[in-house]
């Protein structure tokens, strides 16, 4: 209620459990002209994985009512998620983007940094092995390059960098790619 009276123009992240008409109305009231989703995944089981705390559901609720108010909506995808992610929950990602309303995207490989729970436990997310090398801890940079480091029982850097091509590629004939925008 006070932002709105210094008349100011912001863009912020929100999670999407947190996205309902109110809160994203009050947002733009105060000025919010561009809004960010963490959406990660678009598969139930990679989401509980993650403990992320929300469903496929409230992630297309949420989007679209930001889209739908006018804000300018960027979400974020990450692929790799140990251990469960597959070439079908890719497909699960692709199918619920594709039911989203949405002007902006940036998809990078997950990268297990040290000290995180997949990194101190990796036996536990099935993670055979991690590169230590930290020069290529990289999830975006400039050409959309990424950094691959770790590989499980079941796939490795080929695999997720495939992933990630994969859903660019989907996403690339009818939305901005973040380093393209000039929000």
């Amino acid at each position: 209620e006070n932002i709105k009276n210094l008349d100011i123009s912001y863009r912020c992240y929100l999670r999407v459990d947190q996205s309902n008409y109110e809160t994203i109305t009050l947002l733009k009231k105060s000025g919010c002209k561009h809004i960010t989703f963490g959406i990660e995944s678009g598969d139930n089981i990679v989401l509980k994985s993650m403990r992320r705390g929300y469903t496929s559901d409230q992630i297309i609720s949420g989007v679209n009512i930001a889209y739908d108010l006018g804000l300018t909506v960027r979400i974020c995808i990450m692929v790799g998620f140990p251990p469960f992610e597959s070439d079908n929950t890719i497909l699960n990602t692709i199918s619920l983007i594709s039911r989203l309303r949405f002007h902006e995207y940036f998809v990078y490989p997950f990268i297990p940094y040290p000290k995180c729970d997949v990194s101190n436990n990796p036996a536990k997310y099935d993670i055979k092995d991690i590169d230590n090398d930290y020069s290529k801890y990289l999830q975006i940079g400039k050409n959309k390059a990424s950094g691959y480091v770790f590989s499980t029982n079941s796939y490795g850097p080929s695999e997720i960098k495939n992933w990630q091509a994969k859903i660019m590629q989907h996403l690339s004939a009818t939305k901005i790619w973040i380093g393209d925008s000039n929000t």
